[in-house]
């Protein structure tokens, strides 16, 4: 495994190795801010921007390392997979914080890290942060030339593994994870665009 890659870097993740992670962070930390910028401003705000998350994002992703949940991540799909993931799920809470009862606009102790909430129910979003993931989630689905693909997608998104979808629709674990890798292609072609 060549030491510069981005599958040998989640291994030194998982070790500790602090260059690992801003290895990774140089490699897609902007990706994410510009994610954030496009996708998710419902999120932001003047004490909160595209970079707060996509630090967020990579707290959580130093956390899980350390706390050994990195090993079902592989490779530089898997890892920004889950990485995309993170993000929404990072946007999603930070909305729902703004939401809650009337926040100071200015942090009261500006040096101390602000840990995001975690997402308890999506329901207590306001109808207008709703219908934006809605309207995001099914045009990322339209992107997908079929329904099985949209099925398939779906799943996955629900955090079924590739062996519960395949036995869901009759398919082979590796049959699901060429199709996943083709989602993931699709997807990834729109958020560089």
């Amino acid at each position: 495994m060549d030491s510069e890659s981005v599958s040998s870097w989640i291994c030194q993740l998982s070790q500790g190795n602090q260059q690992a992670a801003f290895k990774l962070w140089n490699r897609y930390g902007k990706a994410l801010q510009n994610l954030a910028k496009a996708h998710y401003t419902f999120a932001l705000n003047a004490v909160f921007d595209e970079h707060d998350l996509a630090q967020s994002v990579f707290m959580a992703l130093w956390q899980n390392a350390e706390a050994g949940r990195l090993k079902g991540v592989r490779d530089r799909q898997e890892l920004w997979w889950m990485l995309l993931e993170m993000t929404r799920r990072r946007a999603i809470s930070r909305a729902k914080y703004n939401q809650a009862t009337k926040r100071p606009q200015a942090p009261s102790n500006p040096g101390k890290y602000d840990p995001l909430p975690e997402l308890s129910d999506p329901k207590q979003l306001s109808p207008e942060v709703l219908s934006i993931l809605h309207e995001e989630h099914d045009r990322i689905m339209q992107l997908l030339p079929d329904d099985r693909l949209r099925t398939i997608a779906q799943l996955h998104l629900e955090g079924f593994s590739n062996e519960e979808i395949a036995g869901k629709i009759e398919l082979s674990p590796r049959t699901i994870s060429r199709k996943l890798k083709l989602i993931r292609d699709q997807w990834s072609i729109e958020l560089h665009s």
